[in-house]
């Protein structure tokens, strides 16, 4: 399962090459990717595909609804509007193929970060709106968003300042990685709880 998973990603880089205005590479090491998506008010996206790995998305902008016309599987959703700061977890059990149209009237952005770790079993798609709903956490991953100086770190993470749009990959056990910042702010931060997804021999 893992092995097709991740070869699926290998067959899921088309929107860096077939959408760079829409979509841009922002990160990659081990464990994560990470993409800057942006829309623009009548962005029409052509078919593409992203990879059935877990997938959290970070909303860096307000943003207007999303059709979602997918072939497979097929079916045709609209995403509602989001606020910046919201963030969705979704656990994707399989490769997604669709054409999209931004139904909003000012342009959105948001980050999509795919992760290479060993997921925890299924579940429904996570939406974490309200203060309320944070921190959250699986056998993968803890969500936490706060005002504040971050927390010192354990484990590998990304920590996105949500006034800014900019990310840190955090790594207390790598020397070379940044250091958190010691300045207050608007953050959403992705603890990993696992280490990569290693093929099946």
């Amino acid at each position: 399962m893992t092995l097709l998973a991740l070869a699926a990603m290998a067959r899921a880089q088309q929107p860096y090459s077939k959408l760079p205005r829409n979509y841009t590479l922002a990160f990659e090491n081990d464990s994560v990717r990470i993409s800057r998506v942006k829309y623009s008010p009548g962005d029409k996206l052509p078919v593409h595909s992203h990879p059935s790995i877990p997938t959290v998305y970070i909303y860096l902008t307000d943003g207007g609804p999303i059709r979602f016309t997918h072939k497979t599987p097929q079916g045709t959703i609209v995403r509602d509007a989001v606020k910046a700061g919201q963030v969705r977890f979704n656990r994707n059990a399989r490769v997604e193929t669709h054409e999209t149209e931004y139904l909003g009237d000012s342009a959105s952005e948001y980050l999509r970060v795919e992760l290479k770790t060993t997921p925890g079993p299924p579940h429904i798609d996570t939406r974490l709106v309200d203060d309320a709903d944070f921190p959250w956490e699986d056998p993968q991953l803890r969500i936490s968003r706060f005002h504040g100086l971050p927390p010192a770190l354990a484990r590998p993470a990304i920590l996105v300042n949500l006034a800014t749009g900019s990310f840190l990959w955090i790594d207390p056990q790598d020397s070379r990685a940044p250091a958190r910042p010691h300045e207050p702010g608007w953050f959403v931060l992705l603890e990993l709880k696992t280490g990569r997804a290693t093929p099946a021999p």
